[in-house]
């Protein structure tokens, strides 16, 4: 037993062993906690990846889409297109409002015009029934 007792004696930090045990314990616990979080930053990143690949196929989806369409490179050349168009049609609108008000100032014109032809006529009709009924009379 004494030689146990030497060889005991001559460790020299067996006496820090319940130092050492404390902390290693506390490392444990520290290591658990961190174990837990990386669990969950792992999960989150899992998840998060997840989405990503979601959504890269939404995407891959619609660049097919796009690809399948034979016009769309000629979208820009086509807006162009609708804008001259859409200036052109103003200047047509006020090429048929310009031809409207000149159709209505004929118009007024016209009916002026008839006017005094009815005018006239309706006076050489009575100047007619007139002479007709100072002839029938006798008077001329």
């Amino acid at each position: 037993m004494q030689h146990f007792q030497t060889l005991l004696e001559s460790y020299t930090h067996l006496g820090e062993v319940d130092a050492t045990w404390a902390d290693v314990q506390a490392h444990k616990s520290d290591l658990s906690g961190l174990h837990e979080q990386i669990n969950e930053i792992t999960s989150k990143a899992t998840e998060t990846t997840e989405k990503i690949h979601a959504d890269l196929a939404v995407l891959q989806h619609f660049q097919t889409l796009l690809e399948s369409y034979t016009h769309l490179g000629e979208v820009d050349a086509t807006w162009a297109d609708v804008q001259a168009h859409k200036s052109d049609l103003s200047g047509l609108h006020e090429q048929i409002n310009e031809i409207d008000e000149d159709g209505k100032r004929r118009e007024e014109a016209f009916n002026k015009k008839l006017i005094i032809a009815y005018s006239v006529a309706g006076g050489s009709l009575a100047l007619t029934i007139i002479h007709l009924v100072l002839r029938l009379i006798g008077i001329l």
